[in-house]
C-alpha cells in the first residue's frame, strides 16, 4: 500500500512537471549581456526588438520579426556623458 501511494505521487509529479517545459517557439541564439544589461520589446504587430546596453560597447539592437527571423543587427556607439557607472533609470525615459 505504502509503495504504490508513493508509486502514485510520482507519477504525478511526472505529469505536472512535464507540461510546465512546453516549447511555444524558438529562434536564433544570441549572446547574453555580461554587464550592462537588457530589454526586449514586443511590438503590436508581432516583431520583436531586443536591445543590449553596455558602458563599454554602447547599444545592440536586433529585431526579429514575427517568425523569430533577424530582420536587422545593428551596434550604435553611444556616449553617455558623465556617469559614474551604468544606471536604468538614465534610459527609462526612452519607452
Amino acid at each position: 500500500m505504502k509503495k504504490t501511494l508513493i508509486f502514485c505521487m510520482l507519477l504525478c509529479v511526472r505529469f505536472t512537471t512535464y507540461a510546465q517545459f512546453t516549447t511555444i517557439a524558438e529562434g536564433a541564439d544570441f549572446s547574453e549581456p555580461e554587464q550592462g544589461f537588457a530589454r526586449i520589446l514586443q511590438f503590436r504587430n508581432g516583431n520583436t526588438m531586443y536591445l543590449q546596453f553596455s558602458m563599454e560597447g554602447g547599444i545592440d539592437i536586433q529585431l526579429y520579426d514575427s517568425a523569430h527571423k533577424l530582420l536587422v543587427q545593428q551596434a550604435v556607439t553611444a556616449t553617455y556623458g558623465r556617469l559614474e557607472r551604468g544606471s536604468i533609470d538614465g534610459f527609462r525615459n526612452w519607452w
